[in-house]
């Protein structure tokens, strides 16, 4: 069988559903009610096709001694489709904000602030993991001076964007995070451009200090960092997505079967025919078929269902931690010699065991860490809201 057989990723998928299904049912958890029940459930598959991805390349690393795209369209597309997908899902529940201005004005304020909690944990989480891993590696010495260290502590707590320098001299940051991060710099770019989008087409109101503070942090992202523009087609797409889904007869025409096939076989003509979704034609298939979930078209149910709905639940920190997962299985527990020896069957048996155990430590970082944390965005907001008119009036 090939290195790149699509079937090899059936039984890691099995795990995965096997497992949040039993998570369902011993935890007496429920995915929580949403107004877009089908993004939720696309989500957790986007970030589980992302860990396939990197599971692809990590073999090939490992009997090649290569890092780079996997031989395979459809491995390939497992990564950079998803991610596309993901900005696509950000641009629609953001721009949907601005459309509904008029009738509910967004609160910046809380929208920035739900933002960093909701993003800053479990980064958090994963950083420490990393550095943990570093401090291992380096057999817990010091191999540069107590200021470029923090330095660098620093320049990954902004999420990369002020870079993504080697920790304490080691080689391997960039295998343990896979590279994951650049995504959360568009991420960030793409929340600090809507209050200048608001403003000036949607005639949102915003606070001075939050638009010109918006406008800095715009200029120092791209001042620091090279960007392309094709991915912020994605987050256009979301916007036509946000202005079509608001057309009620149009939602109920997309949510037929018949669409179902056809968002399908966009997806199956984008990998068919396009090395890479990151050109203007496979943007347009990926956006087709997005738009149709987004209107509500569950794909035959399948993004609709709770299992789907409760993976999607933990689709962040699937996204953050399957490198670090990935690293710790072929480094520490099997070591490099060891997995590079290993049968294609065997490996992805492991990959499918590694698909399991990270599905149950992302519940329990997100019941424990990210939730309690994204609960308390209102009454953090409250807290910041009083001390600033408090020093406001003084």
């Amino acid at each position: 069988m090939s290195p790149v057989s699509p079937f090899l990723v059936l039984p890691a998928l099995a795990m995965v559903l096997i497992t949040t299904i039993l998570f369902l049912k011993f935890s007496h958890k429920k995915p929580p009610e949403v107004k877009y029940k089908t993004i939720d459930g696309l989500r957790g598959y986007l970030a589980f096709f992302v860990f396939l991805h990197h599971s692809s390349i990590w073999y090939f690393y490992l009997h090649t001694g290569i890092w780079g795209e996997p031989p395979s369209r459809l491995f390939i597309h497992f990564g950079q489709t998803s991610v596309s997908l993901f900005f696509m899902i950000t641009g629609f529940l953001f721009f949907q904000k601005l459309i509904n201005n008029k009738r509910k004005p967004v609160d910046w304020l809380h929208l920035f602030i739900s933002r960093i909690l909701r993003l800053y944990p479990v980064y958090l989480v994963a950083l420490l993991f990393c550095f943990i891993i570093i401090a291992v590696l380096s057999q817990w010495k010091m191999n540069e001076r107590g200021i470029s260290f923090l330095h660098e502590i620093f320049q990954w707590s902004t999420f990369t964007v002020a870079g993504k320098p080697p920790i304490n001299h080691s080689r391997y940051m960039d295998f343990i995070t896979a590279g994951v991060t650049w995504t959360l710099i568009y991420e960030w770019l793409f929340y600090l451009t809507l209050p200048i989008i608001g403003f000036i087409f949607f005639r949102s109101r915003v606070n001075f200090f939050i638009l010109l503070l918006s406008i800095a942090l715009v200029f120092v992202i791209y001042r620091y960092n090279l960007l392309r523009p094709i991915h912020f087609y994605s987050f256009g797409a979301g916007l036509l997505a946000a202005f079509l889904t608001k057309w009620g007869k149009f939602c109920v025409f997309i949510s037929t079967k018949i669409f179902s096939v056809i968002t399908i076989l966009c997806l199956v003509a984008t990998v068919w025919f396009f090395e890479t979704p990151y050109d203007v034609l496979p943007l347009i298939l990926i956006a087709i078929a997005f738009i149709f979930i987004a209107a509500g078209n569950s794909l035959f149910g399948l993004f609709s269902n709770r299992v789907s709905r409760m993976l999607g639940q933990i689709s962040y920190p699937i996204y953050l931690l399957h490198p670090i997962h990935l690293f710790v299985t072929f480094r520490f527990i099997l070591e490099f010699n060891n997995a590079s020896q290993l049968g294609l069957n065997i490996y992805w048996i492991m990959i499918s065991v590694c698909a399991s155990t990270l599905i149950l430590i992302c519940f329990t970082i997100h019941y424990f860490i990210e939730l309690p944390i994204m609960n308390s965005t209102t009454k953090v907001t409250t807290a910041i809201r009083r001390i600033l008119h408090h020093n406001y009036t003084d």
